[in-house]
């Protein structure tokens, strides 16, 4: 059973590192699980359109004999990336430009390792 309240505690922390700006959780079929996008974005959307991100990439990972790690989105003013956490759900972590994301992708490891705990 997903214990909500543990996992968006969890994503309070991932968003109180610096440069980040939003944390979800959501499954790979884009169905959210816990976590909050901006308030002028429609969830269902946003988390349907990772999945289907995430599709491409792990089929084109797959083509490659390679397994899917994380995508990283660079957009004109933020950042998007998305992190493999186990087979039911991936971390989707909204950025800003500058963010850092070598320390970042160490950060996410640590706390996707706490998320499987309660997916």
């Amino acid at each position: 059973m997903v214990d909500k309240a543990a996992l968006d505690e969890i994503l309070h922390k991932v968003e109180d590192v610096d440069g980040v700006d939003n944390a979800i959780l959501i499954s790979r079929t884009g169905v959210h699980i816990a976590g909050d996008v901006p308030k002028d974005i429609h969830l269902e959307t946003f988390t349907t359109m990772c999945a289907v991100l995430l599709g491409a990439v792990d089929i084109t990972a797959s083509e490659l004999k390679e397994k899917f790690i994380s995508i990283i989105v660079n957009l004109q003013n933020s950042r998007i990336l998305v992190k493999d956490v186990d087979v039911n759900a991936l971390l989707v972590v909204m950025t800003n430009i500058n963010a850092d994301l070598s320390s970042l992708e160490e950060i996410l490891d640590k706390h996707a390792a706490e998320i499987k705990e309660f997916t």
